[in-house]
């Protein structure tokens, strides 16, 4: 999945995208990714 964290709501700004290094299925959800649980 690429994105950027201002899409997902992580910040108002964001440098470019965002590339999830570990295998994420559409729908999954991302919170425990970037440690948000």
């Amino acid at each position: 999945m690429i994105c950027s964290l201002a899409e997902l709501g992580l910040t108002k700004e964001s440098e470019g995208i965002h590339t999830f290094t570990d295998a994420v299925t559409v729908g999954q959800d991302v919170r425990p990714l970037l440690g948000l649980d």
